[in-house]
């Protein structure tokens, strides 16, 4: 097991940002409300660093992803989550979206890895990643770019994973 050193633990302020409309409300998917799978495919280029040690995986052929819009049962302030997974021999990435709030899961080596902006005001999104959405031929094509290193923790902070800047995630989605 890899300690999470408290020095270098950073505050939410280094990795959320507040009152901002996000990028990812350009998808054509944003409003969407009722549940639904749509076919995906996904390809990606992660670099992590764990236990000071770097991983690297890149797919370029395309890859089966999911993406699925989840239907709130209580509406408050969005209608949906929108959910998008990819897994690998290696890892499983998760990314959510709900309002202005996201969430970003890594599984890796049996723990999961998590930066969570969605809780009760769902008014803040995670910085440093860039959101590029792309419509043409019947599909959405969404890339997730990391412009800076990301902090993930698991539960109460015990370990940290940092996936690291030039992190690229690509997934087509049928419309």
């Amino acid at each position: 097991m890899c300690a999470l050193m408290p020095s270098l633990a950073q505050s939410q302020e280094d990795v959320f940002e507040n009152y901002a409309s996000p990028e990812f409300v350009q998808s054509v998917f944003y409003k969407s409300c009722e549940s639904k799978t749509y076919p995906s495919t996904a390809t990606w280029d992660i670099h992590l660093n764990y236990c000071d040690r770097l991983y690297d995986y890149s797919v370029r052929k395309s890859t089966p992803a999911v993406f699925r819009v989840i239907k709130e049962k209580e509406v408050v302030y969005d209608c949906s989550t929108k959910y998008y997974e990819v897994k690998s021999s290696n890892f499983t990435m998760i990314y959510k979206v709900r309002t202005y709030a996201d969430c970003i899961e890594l599984i890796f080596k049996g723990k999961r890895f998590s930066l969570n902006a969605i809780d009760g005001g769902e008014d803040g999104h995670i910085k440093n990643l860039k959101h590029e959405y792309k419509v043409q031929d019947g599909t959405e094509t969404f890339a997730l770019s990391l412009v800076e290193d990301l902090p993930l923790y698991t539960k109460y902070r015990k370990e940290c994973l940092t996936l690291k800047k030039g992190s690229r995630l690509i997934i087509t989605t049928s419309l």
